[in-house]
């Protein structure tokens, strides 16, 4: 069993269960968010980072690359739609112009929430729904 003091409060697992409703994911975005989850961090690494172009060297830009040039690499997205891959790179392309854990740490400038705002323009208020349900599986896996 879970440690009492680190199980979430009433309230928060309503308030969770309140941006899921906002969120409204499809079976296909849910599958998008969890293999997003899953190949996210190989723009970490230092190996994959000194195999893509110089110019791709960030994190998200760096599973865009691989996403799109190096499949056989993150073979999980060969099993996503063309919607869910499409949800994928959005998502990725969100968080290489504003990281919200970077914000919520007071390192983002107005810039950043201006270039957020554009790209939600563009993309349609379900690019921003996607990348909540993306940040909801990202922070939760934080303190794991």
């Amino acid at each position: 069993p879970q440690d009492i003091q680190s199980r979430l409060k009433h309230t928060q697992w309503e308030q969770l269960q309140e941006i899921i409703n906002w969120v409204r994911p499809s079976l296909e975005e849910i599958h998008a968010v969890l293999v997003l989850l899953a190949i996210r961090a190989l723009g970490k690494s230092k190996f994959v980072l000194c195999q893509v172009p110089s110019h791709n060297r960030r994190p998200e830009s760096a599973v865009l690359y691989l996403v799109e040039f190096s499949s056989n690499v993150v073979p999980s997205i060969k099993e996503l739609s063309d919607k869910g891959l499409t949800f994928v790179k959005m998502a990725l392309k969100l968080h290489e112009v504003f990281n919200f854990a970077q914000m919520l740490q007071g390192e983002n400038v107005p810039a950043n929430v201006a270039q957020l705002q554009e790209l939600v323009s563009k993309q349609g208020e379900h690019a921003i729904r996607f990348y909540v349900l993306f940040l909801l599986g990202f922070m939760s896996g934080l303190e794991a």
